[in-house]
C-alpha cells in the first residue's frame, strides 16, 4: 500500500525478559481481557481461601506484583482498596487486612523511577503504611505456581503473580529496515521522525528523546512509556500531518513533553500526608481526599 506519510502507533506488550516461568505463571495486564482474567482469578482464589479457612486458620492469599513503576504501584493501591470491599461478597471466613497480603517487587533501587526521588519515597511510605510489602533491588530469577525466587534464591510465596516489570514493542518493527532499540522500539528524533522522514512513530513503540527547555546540552534522556506522553505526541503529530496534507511547511518546533506524571495511589488518605502537589486538589471533604496523586 503506497503512502505519503506513515504513522506507527502499535503500542507494546509486557516484557518477561526471558525469566523462566514468567510467561506461563504470571499475569500480564496488556489488555482488557487480561485484566478481566486477573479479576476472575482473584475472585477464585478468594473463594478457595474462604472455604479453606475453617480447616486452616493460618491460610493466606499472597499476591505478588513484579515491577514498581506506575502500573505496579497503582495496582498495589487498587488491591488495598479492593480488600475493604471483600466482605460484600459473602466471604465471612476471611479477614481481608490480615489474610490478603500484597508484595511489590522492584528490580531498581526505588519505586516510580520516572518521578523525582522524593516522590518515590513518599509512594513507598504510603504503601507500606497500608500494609503492602515493598522490596526494591530485587531481581526475579524464576516464577513457579507457588511463588517467585529472586537472584539470591529468596522465595516470595504467591498464588497470584502480576507482571508489570517493563514493556517491549512488537518484534516486527525490527524487520522494517528502520533503527530500533533493544526493546524493538523505533528510534525517532525530537520531531518523532524515524530514519525515514516520511515515517513517524509515537507512544510505547517509539524511543523518543526527552527534550526539556534549558537542558539541550544535558545527558540524553528518553520519555517513559506513559499514556500522558502518547496523548501529547498525538496532539503534536495531528498538527504536523494536517500541515502536510494542506501542503503547508512542516513545523520545525520539536516535540516538547509537558512535564507531569499522574499516579493514583489509594483512596482515603489524610490530607496532611500530601506534600508534592503542583496543582490544587478539588473535591476535598474535611480532612479526607479521594486519592493520592503524585506529580513529577
Amino acid at each position: 500500500m503506497p503512502y505519503d506519510t506513515l504513522v506507527v502507533e502499535v503500542g507494546s506488550k509486557s516484557n518477561f525478559f526471558n525469566t523462566p516461568g514468567a510467561a506461563q505463571q504470571a499475569i500480564a495486564l496488556d489488555s482488557t481481557a487480561q485484566a478481566e482474567n486477573f479479576r476472575l482469578q482473584l475472585m477464585r482464589e478468594l473463594v478457595l481461601l474462604n472455604e479453606l479457612k475453617p480447616q486452616q486458620p493460618k491460610a493466606k492469599l499472597n499476591i505478588a506484583i513484579v515491577g514498581g513503576g506506575a502500573t505496579g504501584v497503582e495496582l498495589a493501591a487498587e488491591l488495598l482498596e479492593a480488600r475493604l470491599g471483600m466482605s460484600f461478597y459473602g466471604l465471612e471466613n476471611i479477614k481481608p487486612l490480615e489474610d490478603v497480603l500484597v508484595t511489590l517487587l522492584e528490580g531498581g533501587p526505588r519505586l516510580l523511577p520516572a518521578l523525582p526521588e522524593k516522590l518515590s519515597q513518599t509512594a513507598r511510605e504510603l504503601l507500606q503504611e497500608r500494609g503492602v510489602r515493598v522490596e526494591t533491588s530485587v531481581r526475579v530469577a524464576r516464577v513457579t505456581s507457588e511463588g517467585l525466587y529472586d537472584t539470591q534464591d529468596l522465595f516470595y510465596p504467591a498464588q497470584l503473580c502480576v507482571w508489570a516489570a517493563g514493556i517491549e514493542a512488537p518484534k516486527f518493527l525490527a524487520q522494517l529496515g528502520l533503527a530500533v532499540n533493544r526493546l524493538n522500539q523505533l528510534e525517532v528524533d525530537d520531531k518523532l521522525r524515524t530514519e525515514d522522514a516520511h515515517v513517524y512513530a509515537l507512544g510505547d513503540c517509539a524511543h523518543t528523546p526527552w527534550v526539556e527547555e534549558g537542558k539541550e546540552g544535558a545527558e540524553p534522556a528518553f520519555l517513559p512509556a506513559r499514556a500522558q506522553v502518547a496523548h501529547q505526541q498525538a496532539t503534536y503529530l495531528f498538527k504536523v500531518i494536517a500541515a502536510r496534507i494542506k501542503g503547508q511547511s512542516i513545523q520545525s518546533v520539536p516535540f516538547h513533553h509537558v512535564r507531569g506524571m499522574l499516579n493514583s495511589l489509594c483512596p482515603w488518605v489524610r490530607r496532611h500526608e500530601i506534600t508534592e502537589f503542583r496543582e490544587p486538589i478539588s473535591n476535598v471533604r474535611e480532612n479526607w481526599i479521594d486519592c493520592v496523586m503524585l506529580f513529577g
